[in-house]
């Protein structure tokens, strides 16, 4: 990544490097364990958002390249679109945020 930065005119690429290790292992373990899985859909969200503006725009390529770049554009704005429902609807019954709820005792 570090490499990709400097040929796209950005400094610093191995904070970037680092910035993206750290956003996606902490928001995937929380989306993996269902714990806080919302901050965990967040996090992902707010780092997806970024990376796909900047390193697939397809609007700077044309032929082959911009056809990869568009696939790859799409790609993430699927998986933003499924982190969006999951940040709504919240995990489900089988994670450690529903193991957690506890129903008041009639």
């Amino acid at each position: 990544m570090g490499e990709i930065c400097t040929v796209l005119g950005l400094g610093g690429g191995n904070i970037y490097l680092f910035l993206s290790i750290v956003f996606e292992l902490v928001g995937g373990l929380l989306l993996l364990l269902g714990w806080n899985t919302r901050l965990g859909c967040l996090i992902l969200m707010l780092y997806l958002l970024p990376v796909t503006l900047i390193f697939h725009g397809f609007w700077n390529y044309e032929g082959a390249e911009r056809a990869l770049q568009i696939t790859m554009f799409l790609k993430n704005l699927t998986i933003y679109g499924g982190l969006f429902l999951l940040a709504t609807y919240g995990p489900g019954r089988w994670s450690l945020d529903a193991s957690t709820i506890t129903t008041p005792k009639k």
